[in-house]
């Protein structure tokens, strides 16, 4: 599974690989440090299977973010979810946004199976 992910903190970006790697088997992480960077990437290249962002990016927040996302025609459709240290109070915005759902740092494996059942049968190798 292709998984790209939005974060600039490296501590995140570090948990989240441990986390995944006890998730899911078989899978390539994509980092991006900012929104801008992700984009740009999404342009030009193969879509991720799924994107997961944090809600407090470098130059956007994640509102912006996803308005970006889906007006890349191969990326309209994507899955993406989103994080954030406050993810009770973003929950019920990034859903309304079309978030697939709000995950809580530090993200932990439950949370990613979640993700993983929500977006289907692909994501379960």
């Amino acid at each position: 599974m292709r998984i790209a992910l939005i974060e600039d903190a490296p501590g995140d970006v570090g948990w989240f690989r441990v986390v995944l790697a006890e998730t899911l088997s078989s899978h390539n992480l994509f980092v991006f440090p900012s929104g801008g960077s992700a984009l740009e990437h999404f342009e030009k290249n193969e879509p991720p299977e799924l994107i997961v962002s944090d809600w407090m990016l470098p130059g956007m927040e994640f509102p912006e973010f996803l308005k970006h996302v889906r007006a890349i025609p191969q990326c309209e459709s994507t899955p993406v979810a989103v994080c954030s240290g406050l993810a009770d109070y973003y929950s019920d915005k990034a859903l309304k946004l079309g978030a697939v759902c709000c995950l809580q740092k530090p993200i932990d494996a439950v949370q990613l199976q979640t993700v993983f059942q929500r977006i289907g049968p692909s994501a379960q190798a």
